[in-house]
């Protein structure tokens, strides 16, 4: 029979294991609730250089972004919030936005995004 030394296990005690399943958990939470407004950002930013995109008109930016909200079934702007400019290339929108996430109760994440046509 063998003599085991314990001196010399190796391992994670079973709180160790507890405290980093919580920390694993609340990374995957705080994504889950993140990542999506992201995705939403990307979308508009697409959006955004694609109403641009030759159009000769303000209002022609502004409908086109309204109808690609309309496809994509995104609400938090609309083309009335667009800012555009003349440029000698042509137009250029922009827009800006803060999305309020709820974290948890009394706990809020405000983002700031903002894009412009000409990124």
């Amino acid at each position: 029979m063998q003599h085991m030394n314990f001196g010399k296990q190796r391992g994670i005690s079973l709180f160790g294991v507890i405290f980093f399943g919580m920390i694993i958990v609340f990374v995957a939470m705080f994504a889950a609730k993140v990542v999506p407004a992201y995705i939403e950002y990307a979308n508009l930013k697409k959006i955004v250089v694609d109403s641009a995109r030759g159009k000769e008109t303000p209002q022609d930016v502004r409908r086109t972004f309204d109808r690609f909200l309309d496809v994509n079934q995104i609400d938090v702007i609309s083309g009335k919030d667009l800012e555009i400019t003349k440029e000698s290339n042509g137009l250029t929108a922009s827009f800006k936005y803060t999305k309020s996430i709820s974290m948890a109760e009394g706990i809020r994440l405000e983002i700031d995004f903002a894009a412009s046509s000409k990124d």
